[in-house]
């Protein structure tokens, strides 16, 4: 009896159909996928706002950006950490030693309390090799140091950060902006601390504050549909990672440690600005200056160029990244008296 088979020309068209059918395939998979990341995103940070705001009803007040332990230059708390009752961790803000807060951090991620991986603080798409990580205890680390050396352990990240406003974390050169003006600052009782009534960067210094008031939303006067509250930050960044072991120690995804408990220059999380260009990256190995600016980028590892923004009146959006200077800025004060139209951040 004769059988049937399939030839050799039959069996390559229907190799080279399902070949064509998966190439068509991939591309909506992974739209579909990435639109999953989007919108896992967008709720994040809108949490992160609605946290603010409950955490504004309770206390009559936005939570401060980082604020030190009287007498000395360790960090007492972060935004953040006032945030976990409202992002439900309230079982870790009630385990966290404010009295002793260098005790939270140990090399240990099973007993570090700043390791602990907070999942509404992390973008899928967002860059992180390693969750938590080590960080050096070197004398050089950034973006901090106590009197004796930066404060070396295991801490988790946030890949979202507080406005800043419009100043460059390290300024030097005069004729950059220098009124930060944001929604989060830098505040405290340390005598290490200079005093800045602007609320911003002195020219020429690294970025320190002293006893700044807290921010309340009748504060923001810009508007609160105008003003960000957290944007997304991108901690990919090849070129900063070839040489900042030899400045700093750290490697990018390092540098927002959500409980950061070292000195009076704070963090990346702490340092969103619209000084600086969104989704900008160091194009020059060993450049200092690009290296401070890195801190202070907005960015997003998102498809399209887009990065997350959440408003003061807990919206959240996508800004593109060819936003113009002036709007960006606008975008970052509270209290600047600046217009910003729908049409100019579409």
């Amino acid at each position: 009896m004769k059988r049937s088979a399939f030839t050799l020309v039959e069996l390559l068209v229907v190799i080279a159909i399902i070949g064509i059918l998966i190439a068509l395939l991939l591309p909506a998979i992974q739209a579909a996928r990435e639109a999953a990341r989007r919108a896992q995103c967008l709720n994040n940070i809108r949490q992160l706002t609605i946290s603010a705001h409950n955490y504004h009803d309770a206390n009559k007040t936005f939570p401060v950006g980082q604020e030190m332990a009287a007498g000395s230059a360790v960090t007492k708390t972060t935004v953040f950490i006032q945030l976990l009752p409202y992002l439900e961790e309230s079982a870790l803000f009630k385990s966290w030693n404010f009295k002793n807060p260098l005790s939270n951090v140990t090399a240990d991620p099973n007993t570090s309390r700043a390791a602990s991986k907070i999942g509404g603080l992390l973008c899928p798409s967002d860059f992180f090799p390693e969750v938590p990580f080590l960080v050096s205890g070197s004398p050089k680390a950034f973006p901090g140091l106590t009197e004796n050396g930066a404060v070396g352990g295991m801490y988790s990240p946030s890949s979202y950060a507080g406005n800043y406003g419009v100043a460059s974390y390290y300024l030097k050169n005069t004729s950059l902006p220098v009124a930060g003006n944001g929604v989060y600052f830098l505040t405290g009782p340390d005598s290490n601390l200079k005093p800045s009534s602007s609320g911003g960067v002195l020219a020429a210094s690294v970025a320190k504050h002293s006893n700044l008031k807290s921010v309340r939303t009748k504060n923001i006067v810009d508007g609160t549909s105008k003003t960000i509250m957290f944007g997304e930050k991108n901690h990919s960044d090849r070129i900063f990672d070839t040489f900042t072991s030899a400045n700093s120690g750290w490697k990018m995804h390092q540098v927002s440690t959500w409980a950061w408990a070292g000195g009076t220059k704070g963090i990346a999380c702490l340092f969103g600005s619209g000084y600086v260009d969104l989704n900008y990256v160091v194009t020059t190995v060993n450049d200092v200056n690009q290296q401070d600016l890195r801190y202070n980028a907005w960015g997003s590892s998102h498809l399209g160029g887009s990065v997350v923004f959440a408003m003061c009146d807990g919206s959240a959006r996508f800004i593109n990244e060819t936003v113009d200077a002036k709007t960006r800025q606008a975008l970052s004060t509270r209290a600047g008296g600046e217009l910003v139209s729908e049409a100019a951040i579409q």
